[in-house]
């Protein structure tokens, strides 16, 4: 995607600024295929839909892939599976208990 823009606006810059000295014509090329490449490390695509179009969207804007990351760990504070909990004894709370002569012990159910 980037490759032929740089390309194309190469050949065009090339005969706009054929009558220019060499040092200018250099410096003008190196900014424009530059501004070229500079637009193309501001934006990221996130892929194509079932048209063949491509999802295209800045760089900093947060990806799909982020917002259902971020959703499914906020369920999974939310709720406590009982499945987790069998299978890792070790993330069960103590449990206090009293012997019959009074006296109390913390102990972890397995």
């Amino acid at each position: 995607m980037g490759l032929p823009a740089a390309f194309a606006v190469w050949a065009v810059a090339l005969p706009v600024m054929r009558n220019f000295s060499p040092r200018h014509l250099r410096a003008g090329l190196i900014v424009a295929v530059s501004l070229t490449w500079v637009y193309f490390m501001l934006i990221r695509m996130d892929g194509l839909s079932g048209d063949l179009q491509a999802d295209v969207r800045w760089r900093w804007s947060p990806r799909a892939e982020d917002a259902y990351l971020a959703e499914r760990a906020r369920a999974s504070c939310h709720r406590r599976s009982p499945s987790s909990d069998l299978s890792d004894p070790g993330s069960r709370d103590p449990v206090a208990i009293e012997d019959p002569d009074g006296a109390i012990r913390i102990a972890r159910s397995m």
